[in-house]
């Protein structure tokens, strides 16, 4: 499908996240990561959570890309990214605030222009604006735009692999994949981080 909206990606705007877009948002997130992967209750918290930064690319009231962050602490790191508390700590001694790439979305019509690449960079502006470290859990999967290579290409170091990453949280959350189906999700994924 090509792109339907005027549309120039050296001209891409991106701006914080408001809720006139929150049925786009979740919408944008069933079809790349899974029905029901981001609910609405979930996303008005946390469009209302001060350390979470919501990043939007719109063209004519249309999202076409979104890009999640949250900053928290080392003990949050650890639960939230599913890391051993000891293992984050030895592998980064000194930070306490770090800085964790959530999702990043983009319509598939509109794939392979660079705007994925643009809200990173945009989201790590604002991720070392508060933290050293930046972390993000990428889903193993074979398409042509997934975000591993653009991490990689921006500095980014893989570290750890994770087999069925989210089939415990699937399960609880009552989400379905878009590579397994209903819950339980059986897919793998990889640690990436970039620090300051």
């Amino acid at each position: 499908m090509k792109n339907t909206l005027p549309f120039h990606p050296d001209r891409i705007e991106i701006s914080n996240y408001t809720n006139e877009f929150e049925e786009q948002l979740i919408n944008l997130s069933d079809s790349q990561f899974g029905e029901g992967y981001i609910k609405l209750d979930d996303l008005k918290a946390l469009s209302q959570n001060s350390s979470i930064s919501i990043l939007v690319v719109v063209v004519e009231k249309q999202l076409l890309a979104f890009s999640i962050m949250e900053f928290t602490n080392s003990v949050d790191t650890a639960s939230k990214l599913r890391l051993d508390p000891l293992w984050l700590r030895d592998k980064f001694p000194t930070v306490d605030l770090f800085c964790i790439r959530k999702q990043t979305a983009v319509k598939p019509n509109y794939a392979g222009n660079g705007i994925a690449s643009k809200l990173l960079k945009k989201g790590l502006e604002t991720g070392f604006s508060k933290a050293d470290v930046v972390l993000s859990v990428i889903w193993n999967k074979p398409d042509s735009y997934s975000m591993d290579k653009i991490l990689l290409k921006n500095g980014f170091t893989q570290d750890k692999e994770f087999e069925k990453y989210w089939h415990a949280d699937s399960l609880e959350n009552n989400y379905s994949c878009m590579q397994c189906g209903k819950p339980p999700c059986s897919c793998s994924a990889s640690l990436f981080f970039l620090s300051k």
